[in-house]
């Protein structure tokens, strides 16, 4: 998040399972699930 690294993530079949570092305030975790989606997509 803003250029840090703020947690893991894995592909499982065919889904971004995330694995943050520490707990995301509302509008980190709702940017987190817009690239999520961007990334599923991606590697469908």
């Amino acid at each position: 998040m803003d250029g840090h690294v703020a947690g893991g993530w894995s592909l499982v079949k065919g889904r971004i399972e995330l694995d943050p570092f520490e707990e995301l305030d509302r509008a980190d975790a709702a940017a987190v699930e817009l690239e999520r989606g961007a990334l599923e997509a991606f590697v469908s």
